[in-house]
């Protein structure tokens, strides 16, 4: 460990693989982890002192990058799936009631992604002869088969995305996700929340169901608002901007 740290190219030698554990014990938890006393021994007998100079060998050894992300290995936190749950992620159907779901008829789809031809989520207005149909339309894996419960248990243990500067961790292997998400020109099951406003764009009734949507056109984010103009969807995001200023108060 010396020899690396002095920069020499040395060959690992036997124990190499637990003085690499405990140098990680150091740079991660300082000198107060579990097995401190031999990590401790370890770093006096290289003469490194500390957890900034662990961490610097380690990146030497090429065990680390030198933007390794700590706190996902300090809070062990996963960052690849395990492969049987990416093979139950690639066989995965829809759910019978899913694959049964009626066509949603209320009105163009439009979606909205940062960019691609696939979405998370879209909305569509319909003038009716008592008010306005508004869809809320979200992929939602919830809607395909649970197989052995492997993909759903490692969601459940995930819990979120994680957004990080460098990368994304998914709550979901990508099989899953591109499965879901709603296309252009094409039918794909999505959860759907039906809001029904009369002329005047006072709610009076609302439903969750389970509808096969169609995405007319794909909106990226930033230019949405110049794409959606006219009466309809002013008057829903005025509409929108009164209820959060509600919600405010």
């Amino acid at each position: 460990l010396r020899g690396v740290a002095d920069g020499e190219v040395m060959e690992p030698p036997e124990g190499a693989e637990e003085a690499i554990a405990l140098l990680e014990q150091v740079a991660l938890h300082g000198e107060d982890g579990k097995e401190s006393a031999q990590a401790v021994k370890l770093m006096q007998s290289a003469h490194l002192h500390g957890p900034l100079a662990a961490f610097e060998l380690l990146v030497k050894l090429g065990q680390w990058s030198a933007d390794e992300n700590l706190e996902l290995r300090r809070h062990r936190l996963p960052v690849e799936f395990a492969p049987e749950v990416l093979a139950e992620a690639e066989g995965l159907g829809w759910q019978a009631k899913a694959r049964k779901g009626r066509r949603w008829r209320g009105g163009r789809v439009y979606g909205f992604a940062h960019h691609g031809r696939e979405c998370d989520r879209a909305l569509s207005v319909r003038r009716t002869l008592f008010g306005y149909r508004v869809g809320v339309h979200f992929a939602s894996p919830a809607l395909l088969e649970q197989g052995q419960g492997l993909v759903e248990g490692t969601a459940r243990e995930r819990a979120a995305s994680l957004h990080l500067p460098d990368r994304l961790i998914p709550m979901l292997p990508g099989a899953v996700a591109s499965q879901c998400r709603l296309a252009v020109d094409e039918w794909r099951p999505a959860l759907t929340v039906v809001l029904r406003f009369d002329r005047r764009w006072a709610l009076k009734k609302w439903a969750v169901e389970v509808r096969r949507v169609k995405v007319g056109q794909i909106l990226e984010w930033e230019s949405a608002a110049g794409s959606m103009e006219g009466r309809p969807w002013e008057r829903l995001h005025g509409l929108a901007l009164k209820r959060r200023e509600r919600r405010a108060a």
